[in-house]
């Protein structure tokens, strides 16, 4: 009888539970960390959204596309039976925001570029390391070559008065226009 009440899990699995993945320098990263318990002979019911998701080996996974930048806020719940036959819900929240990255490219010396001359570019993407951006020039004549870690030189011919710096972001088999920015050229 005292046992009769009891959950009864077969399998145990580390969490790692982070409050944010993506964080500034000089912040700290913050993590709560514990066992999860699972029985692979009852399969919960998981709902997030009034829709019911996948359950494998104990463990739903949702997956969604991130539509629309801003604050999200779902509510979802765990139904699992208790030993007695009775369905036991746990409600709980996914809270997360979608932010659009956009590239940051800068002339490193001025607002514009010169004609024959070799004008420092930098490009970068915040939350995308350097060897996953690449940049190009469009709209323009010019001798474009990169030199490692998001740093570029721009030589533009004598013809060209105005080109854009096109920046794109490849992840795994991804690849995602970033932005472009205009230049003028004197």
């Amino acid at each position: 009888d005292i046992d009769t009440k009891t959950m009864k899990f077969d399998e145990v699995v580390p969490i790692v539970n982070a409050a944010k993945s993506y964080i500034l320098q000089g912040d700290q990263y913050e993590a709560d960390i514990f066992l999860g318990a699972y029985s692979n002979t009852q399969s919960p019911e998981i709902t997030i959204g009034g829709q019911s998701i996948k359950v494998e080996e104990g463990k739903g996974n949702y997956k969604v596309t991130a539509n629309g930048v801003g604050e999200k806020k779902l509510k979802g719940n765990i139904r699992i039976k208790d030993p007695s036959g009775a369905a036991k819900d746990y409600p709980f929240d996914i809270d997360y925001t979608v932010f659009q990255s956009t590239a940051i490219i800068s002339a490193d010396k001025m607002n514009v570029l010169y004609q024959g001359l070799d004008n420092p570019v930098s490009v970068s993407v915040p939350g995308f390391t350097p060897e996953q951006v690449t940049a190009s020039v469009s709209g323009g004549v010019a001798t474009w070559k990169s030199l490692g870690k998001g740093n570029y030189s721009c030589i533009p011919s004598d013809r060209t008065r105005d080109l854009d710096i096109n920046c794109i972001v490849k992840n795994g088999t991804k690849t995602s226009t970033m932005g472009s920015k205009h230049f003028r050229v004197r």
